[in-house]
This record gives C-alpha cells, sequence and structure tokens, in this order.
C-alpha cells in the first residue's frame, strides 16, 4: 500500500506540473493490479478531461464513485466532466451531491452556482456563490461567478466590485475585465466601461485584424489619415459606423474596412470616407489596401475616445442612408399591400445559447401585435422562417408578407432600402435594429430584463439611435406585459393615424405558431455538430442531418459548411428555392470560394435563374481561372441564354485549358452543328470519339453532323455504333430509321422502328 500510495501521489504532482502522460502512465498501472483502486480511477478522470477526452473521463469517474465511500471532490470532478459533455442537469446533480457530502467544500459550490446561472436562475445560484466567496476568498472563479450572478440580477455595482476583486488576484484575468466593461456599460460609466472594453481580445469575444500602422490613442488627425477596421457582428459594425462621421470630420482622411454587405450603403453614407468592403481573413492579417495611413484602429475601440460620456453621444437622427431608388421600389410594393400601417418584424436573436434563449421569443407570442386592426405585417427576421410563417397564416389567418430579394445574409443593401420603406419596425434587440436605428427609422426594441450593453439597464430611449424606443421585460423571461404594452402602443398609434387603417378582419382561434426551441442550451461545438450533420447526411438520414444544420445556423446564421449541406438537402428532396437560398448566403459569407460559386450556379441553371447563373459562373472563373467545370457550366448557361456564339467561344476555351476533356467536345460539336458550322463540329467530335471510344451521344452527334454533309453511308456508322452502345436512346434510333429511309433500306427501317416500340413499351 505505502508503494501505491506513493505513486498516487506522484501521480497528483504530475498533473500539477502539466505532465499528464506521465500521470497517466501511473494510473494505468496501479488499474492492473487493482481495477477497483478510487483514487486511480479519480487521477485517471483528471487527466481525461484535462486532455479534453470528456466521455473517458466520465466513464473513469463512473466507476470511481461507484466504489465505497463517497467524495466530494471526485463527485464534483465528475460534474466538470458532464459539463463538457453538455449534460448540464446531470452535472448539477453531482455538484449537488458534493456539496452534500461536505458542506464546507468551496468548489462544489462555486460550480453550483455557475450551474445555476447558465440555467437562468440567477437567485438559487447566489446563495451557492457567496458561500463559494466565503469558502474560497483568494478563488478568482469564485468571485467571478459571484460577479456574472449580481449582473443576472441588475445588480450592477455589485457585480462590478466583484469582478474587480477577482482581478485583483489575477491583475490578468482578461473575462473579468470584459464582463465588469459590460456591467458599466449597461450602467452607463463609459469612462470606465470603454477603458475594461479593451479587453475583449484577451476575454475571447472578439479578434482583432493586425495592421502594421500605429494604433490612434485620441491624438489630433489634423492632417493625418486614419484606418478603421471592422472587427465584429454587422450589428456592431454597423452601431460603431455611428462614430464616423466624428473621424471624418476630425481627419485628413477616413477610410474603413467593412464587411462586403455593408460596402454600398457606407459608401453612400460616408462619401466622404474611402469604403472597403473586404472579407475579413482567418488569420487575422489586415486586408491590403491602396491608401496609405498614418493610423489605425478597430470600430469597437473608437468610442474609447469619442463616447466617454452621455453627452458626447451625439444627437443625429440617422448616420446611414439607404438608396433612393430601391426605398420607392419597395414604397411601391407595399402599397399594393392594401391600406394600413406597413410594419416589419424580427422576433429571433442570434449569439451565444443563454443569450439568444433571453433576446428570442416564438412567433406565437406576437398575438397582440399580429391582431391589430390596420397593420400589414412584413417579415424581417434573417435566417429561414418559411415554416413560421406559413404556421401563421394557415393556423391563424395572419399574413406576415414576404420576399426574398431583400435577404441581410446576402444583400445589406437590399435590406436597408426595405426597411426605410416602413412605417415601423418592431424586433427583438438584432441587426435588424441596429440597421433600422442607424437608418432612422421609428423602431420599437423589445428587451429582456438584463439586455445586451448596447441598450442599457434602464430608460426607453437608446443612447446610439434616436429614433428607437426600448421596451423592456419587468419579470425575467417574461414577454406578456413587453407585447401588452406595445400592442396597446400600436392600437394608439393607429388610431390616430386613420388614414393607414384597414378594415380588419380577426384571426381564427390562436394557438402558439410552432417555432425554433427555446429552451437554454450550453455553447455548441460547431465543428462536432457539423461533423454529426454530415454523418447523417451519408447515412441518408435527411431529417436529422437538417435539425442539425438549423440547429447550427441559429447560432451562426452564416455558417458555411452548414449552409452549403442544408443546400445539398433541399435539392435533394426537391426544395430547390431552399437549396439556392442556402448557397446564395453560403458564397456570400466566404472568402473566395471558387466551388461554392459553381454549385450555386448549377442550382440557379436548374431553377432557371439563367442570368445569374452566369454571374456565379464568372465569379468562379474569376477566382479559379483554370476551373475547366466552370467554364464548361458557363457556356452551358450561355446555349441556355440564346448565346450561341458565346457558348461556343466558351467550349473553346475549355478545350484549351483541357484537350482531353471530352464531354466539353461533344458540347461543342452539338452547339456547332446547331450554328451551323459544320466542319469545326466534325473536328470536336471525331476528337470526342477518339478520346472516348464509348461515347454514345458523341456518335449520335458526329452522325447527325455527317448527315447534314449528305454524308449518309458515314452517317448511318456513326447512328448504328450508338444505337449498339445505348439501343435505349430514342433520339439514336430515331435518326437511324431517318438514314435508313434515306438510303432506300425501308425493310432495315422498319425492323429498327418496330425494335424502337418493343423497347418503348418494356
Amino acid at each position: 500500500m505505502p508503494s501505491v500510495q506513493d505513486a498516487l501521489t506522484r501521480a497528483v504532482a504530475s498533473i500539477d506540473r502539466g505532465d499528464l502522460q506521465s500521470a497517466e502512465e501511473i494510473g494505468q498501472r496501479i488499474l492492473r493490479d487493482d481495477p477497483h483502486c478510487t483514487r486511480a480511477l479519480h487521477v485517471l478522470g483528471v487527466v481525461a478531461r484535462k486532455m479534453e477526452r470528456p466521455e473517458l473521463a466520465v466513464r473513469f469517474l463512473h466507476a470511481a464513485i461507484a466504489t465505497p465511500g463517497d467524495d466530494a471532490a471526485i463527485q464534483c470532478e465528475l460534474g466538470l466532466a458532464l459539463l463538457d459533455t453538455k449534460k448540464l442537469p446531470e452535472a448539477l446533480v453531482h455538484f449537488r451531491r458534493a456539496a452534500e457530502i461536505n458542506p464546507d467544500y468551496g468548489d462544489a459550490h462555486l460550480n453550483i452556482g455557475a450551474t445555476l446561472d447558465r440555467f437562468g436562475q440567477p437567485e438559487m445560484a447566489l446563495p451557492h456563490c457567496k458561500r463559494a466567496v466565503e469558502l474560497l476568498p483568494e478563488n478568482k472563479f469564485a468571485l467571478f461567478n459571484l460577479g456574472n450572478v449580481w449582473r443576472s440580477l441588475r445588480q450592477l455595482d455589485r457585480a462590478s466590485h466583484a469582478f474587480t476583486d477577482a482581478t485583483r488576484i489575477d491583475p490578468q484575468f482578461a473575462n473579468a475585465y470584459w464582463n465588469d466593461a459590460c456591467c458599466r456599460l449597461l450602467a452607463g460609466d463609459f469612462a470606465k466601461g470603454w477603458r475594461q472594453y479593451e479587453w475583449r481580445e484577451l476575454a475571447g469575444e472578439v479578434q482583432i485584424d493586425r495592421y502594421p500602422q500605429p494604433r490612434w490613442q485620441g491624438e489630433s488627425l489634423s492632417g493625418k489619415s486614419i484606418l478603421v477596421h471592422a472587427e465584429q457582428g454587422i450589428g456592431d459594425e454597423i452601431l460603431f459606423a455611428s462614430c464616423l462621421p466624428d473621424l471624418i470630420a476630425r481627419a485628413g482622411q477616413c477610410n474603413a474596412i467593412c464587411d462586403p454587405r455593408l460596402s454600398e450603403i457606407f459608401a453612400r453614407s460616408f462619401p466622404t470616407a474611402k469604403i472597403y468592403g473586404i472579407s475579413r481573413r482567418k488569420d487575422r492579417q489586415g486586408a491590403a489596401v491602396a491608401e496609405s495611413a498614418d493610423y489605425q484602429i478597430a470600430a469597437g475601440s473608437v468610442p474609447l475616445y469619442l463616447r466617454s460620456s452621455r453627452d458626447a453621444f451625439p444627437m443625429q437622427p440617422s448616420f446611414l442612408k439607404a438608396d433612393a431608388k430601391k426605398v420607392l421600389r419597395w414604397r411601391n410594393r407595399f402599397a399594393e399591400l392594401g391600406p394600413g400601417m406597413k410594419i416589419g418584424i424580427s422576433w429571433r436573436a442570434g449569439g451565444q445559447p443563454l443569450q439568444r434563449h433571453m433576446r428570442t421569443t416564438t412567433l406565437g407570442a406576437w398575438r397582440e401585435i399580429l391582431t391589430t386592426p390596420g397593420a400589414q405585417f412584413v417579415n424581417l427576421q434573417y435566417g429561414d422562417s418559411a415554416d413560421e410563417l406559413a404556421a401563421a397564416e394557415r393556423q391563424h389567418g395572419v399574413k406576415i408578407h414576404d420576399g426574398s430579394d431583400a435577404d441581410p445574409l446576402i444583400d445589406m443593401d437590399a435590406f436597408a432600402a426595405k426597411i426605410a420603406a416602413l412605417d415601423l419596425v418592431i424586433s427583438v434587440g438584432n441587426a435588424t435594429v441596429h440597421l433600422a436605428g442607424a437608418l432612422g427609422v421609428k423602431t420599437w426594441t423589445l428587451l429582456p430584463q438584463v439586455p445586451g450593453w448596447r441598450w442599457m439597464i434602464a430608460g426607453d430611449e437608446s443612447i446610439w439611435y434616436r429614433s428607437v424606443r426600448l421596451f423592456r421585460q419587468t419579470d425575467r423571461g417574461d414577454w406578456t406585459a413587453v407585447f401588452d404594452r406595445v400592442g396597446k402602443l400600436l392600437r394608439e398609434t393607429i388610431a390616430a393615424n386613420p388614414v393607414k387603417s384597414a378594415e380588419h378582419r380577426p384571426p381564427r382561434g390562436w394557438t402558439d405558431i410552432p417555432s425554433r426551441p427555446t429552451a437554454p442550451e450550453l455553447d455548441l461545438d460547431m465543428a462536432a455538430e457539423f461533423q454529426q450533420a454530415a454523418a447523417a447526411a451519408s447515412r441518408e438520414e435527411l431529417a436529422q442531418a437538417e435539425a442539425i444544420c438549423r440547429r447550427i445556423l441559429d447560432h451562426v446564421p452564416r455558417h458555411v459548411p452548414a449552409l452549403s449541406l442544408l443546400a445539398q438537402i433541399a435539392r435533394q428532396t426537391g426544395r430547390l428555392d431552399l437549396a439556392i437560398r442556402s448557397l446564395t448566403r453560403a458564397v456570400a459569407a466566404a472568402d473566395r470560394d471558387s466551388l461554392l460559386c459553381m454549385n450555386l450556379a448549377i442550382l440557379q441553371h436548374e431553377g432557371g435563374q439563367i442570368a445569374e447563373a452566369m454571374q456565379n459562373y464568372r465569379r468562379a472563373i474569376a477566382i479559379d481561372p483554370g476551373s475547366t467545370d466552370a467554364h464548361f457550366g458557363l457556356a452551358k448557361a450561355l446555349h441556355a441564354a440564346g448565346r450561341l456564339d458565346d457558348a461556343i467561344a466558351m467550349l473553346q476555351s475549355v478545350v484549351r485549358l483541357r484537350p482531353d476533356h471530352h464531354k466539353a467536345l461533344n458540347f461543342l460539336g452539338g452547339y456547332c452543328l446547331a450554328a451551323s458550322r459544320l466542319e469545326e463540329a466534325e473536328h470536336a467530335l471525331r476528337t470526342a470519339v477518339r478520346l472516348q471510344p464509348e461515347y454514345m451521344a458523341a456518335f449520335n452527334n458526329l452522325g447527325m453532323v455527317l448527315e447534314r454533309q449528305q454524308r449518309l453511308p458515314e452517317a448511318l456508322a456513326c447512328f448504328d455504333r450508338a444505337v449498339e452502345l445505348d439501343e435505349t436512346c430514342h433520339q439514336a434510333l430515331n435518326n437511324l430509321v431517318g438514314v435508313l429511309e434515306r438510303l432506300g433500306q425501308r425493310s432495315a427501317a422498319e425492323l429498327v422502328r418496330r425494335r424502337a416500340g418493343e423497347i418503348a413499351a418494356r
């Protein structure tokens, strides 16, 4: 036993210094002699969890607690391993069991509190977090968890105090600084909040691109140039763009890099600035731009120097401008809907699971709004919501007008025009609100009890957007009172504006409309989730694969692999519109992916969208000039568009790139035949059959070329060979009959005709 005890001591020491392999070897040696050694199982469970093998950790730790005696540390370690496997309720059971075994075990209370807060139950979490701090006063995570719970309870001063204590213990505790920044910005302490906000990258909240110029730190920009570069999601890009007019006024020249979807609207809104719509690189190296700059700064750092107090926020009614012609077109379209206020709605938000759960509503909860007389509702929800819209109309007679030609995941400029043409926007706090507010469109925003830092903790006005009015939950998770207030105000607004009122037919009985799951969940491991989706698709379990893809897209609406797989599934299941929509979003989100562009072009060609298909084939060729498949696809699209000479020229470029491309040669021969360029057709088709002696279609086409040249015996030989290769090809059989008759071989022609009839009857 002393030797086992020594070995276990060495294993623990190995874990402490990070030598997990040595600890694992010691644990395995002990288990070979004693398979039920509790401490060895515990050691191996800890090692497996630290090696990021949580399922193995769970097996070892379950075995450890099955042995006689109950150990709080093992129960707690098992809870952590279960957290790693996304089993939150089971983890909580073991954390609670650890606290029962040893009520003074600080780690148990620390983890109970953190888990309950992630469940959205801060009142239940608070006593455990306080107890953890009492037992572990120098544990930064205990203080961090307490700060999170105080924030969830709207006690922002107490939360900041806890985060400050955590950073006293660890002055490099980035997540504590970040969470403190959110608290201070919520409370309106902008001077301190923006300083803490600078920890966002080290906290893992954002990634900031690297540029060679010195960072601007608030000094004079007179006669100087500055480059502002995007760093976050599109909603925050819009929010931070509210600072661009200040920089433009201060600097000799202001250049800005933004998401490509925003480039048109930014260029129109900030005409004296140079706007670059550039997709960010995965390695976070800065984009190459033509203009040099004296300074650079990430967009999220600009408020540190320009928005240090409430008074520093300008009273600008708007700062973005939609395309006037597009707005007019949308207004005309909305006028065709009939009388009534035109109101855009959006009911789901993105972001991390718990935050998304707090900010998201179901469409069924909108009854008080959607049953308002005198209103026409327009869908502004990004992502796929067709099922929810159909359910609303089918079950309740509520028509929410939709249109796929202003998809914010693809074309933000068109989406901006659509919003600008509305009388009112009602939405949860998402990118739609940021864009509507930036455009100066009247907007009512529905917020959870503790919103994101952008909306502050109290008040019904937005400090960022003057046209946005805020409606806040009074009780956590309860949207009923919010919808009652908004519905009442909407009816009053419409009643005060009778010009826009309309006859209203009350809907049939209302029950909740099926929507996305709204229960809180753990953060998704996107790579693992997508692997599951791909595996399900490979097993042809398409419904399961699609459900996983949609779950991923709820988290990350522009997740390219999930969009691509969803498009593939939709195409296989006969939903070409969904396939095209999904792949269009993937192309918009991807960074110059030739294959995606080409696959989208194929789908568009199938759907009869020939002009769009040609555009995407050309985009694929621009990215990869050597792609013969893209050239080949473009040739077929050009042919479909009636541009025969252009199609021939494109096929000739394919053959130049790949002289052995027998399919391109066959199509080239067929197109040249249609253009009566018979010599070129014959040359291409003879090359095709030489390269591929069993190519039935090429023999058939060659026969038609020879027949047009009155070379009937040669044509007969080609049609004969085509039928020999595929006796079910009706065109080849008919061509053979025709040549035989022209050669006077009527009996042979009749035999072939009968054979064709027999084949057709099978």
